[in-house]
């Protein structure tokens, strides 16, 4: 719900730069949006933690508030981290069905850690390609179910090539 309201923020016209990280705090306080924001933002960076133990080092902080919205990124890199974190949550719920279709064809889930880290790793939810700073989206990502069901792999192509192919790239391969 505090991306939703970030992003309803962001639809509004508020402005957010890198900028910002310079700007005295008082220019912060006068921009009701920039200020609600900057709230969103610390109240989220804490839960970027996701179970880490110990106290957190300044260092630490900085991390996990990199790794969240905030008014400091462009809005691009904005959007593209709410959209990751709405895909995050997708896959914690295609994880379940996964488990769930994992034990019901083999009646146990032996093996299910396995092969679901094969398919998030060689799937990921981010643009390997891209600069890990831009946050960009993965254009080429599949559902689990799509990645699964997708079958033979065409000679002059590796089984994970294959599956990143987009379905247009695969059609014209087979040409």
């Amino acid at each position: 719900k505090r991306l939703n309201r970030f992003e309803s923020l962001l639809d509004d016209g508020m402005p957010t730069d890198p900028a910002l990280q310079f700007a005295p705090d008082f220019i912060v306080a006068r921009n009701s949006k920039l200020k609600e924001a900057k709230s969103i933002e610390d109240e989220i960076t804490p839960l970027m933690r996701q179970g880490m133990p110990g106290a957190a080092s300044d260092r630490d902080v900085a991390m996990f508030r990199g790794a969240t919205v905030g008014i400091t990124k462009t809005p691009e890199t904005n959007r593209n981290i709410i959209k990751a974190r709405r895909e995050l949550v997708q896959l914690q719920r295609e994880r379940l069905e996964f488990d769930q279709e994992y034990f019901s064809q083999n009646q146990h889930t032996y093996g299910a850690d396995r092969v679901w880290r094969e398919y998030t790793q060689a799937n990921p939810i981010f643009d390997p390609e891209a600069p890990e700073a831009d946050y960009v989206l993965n254009k080429r990502r599949l559902s689990y179910r799509d990645w699964f069901r997708i079958g033979s792999v065409p000679k002059g192509v590796t089984a994970q090539e294959w599956r990143l192919m987009t379905p247009a790239e695969r059609k014209a391969f087979r040409k």
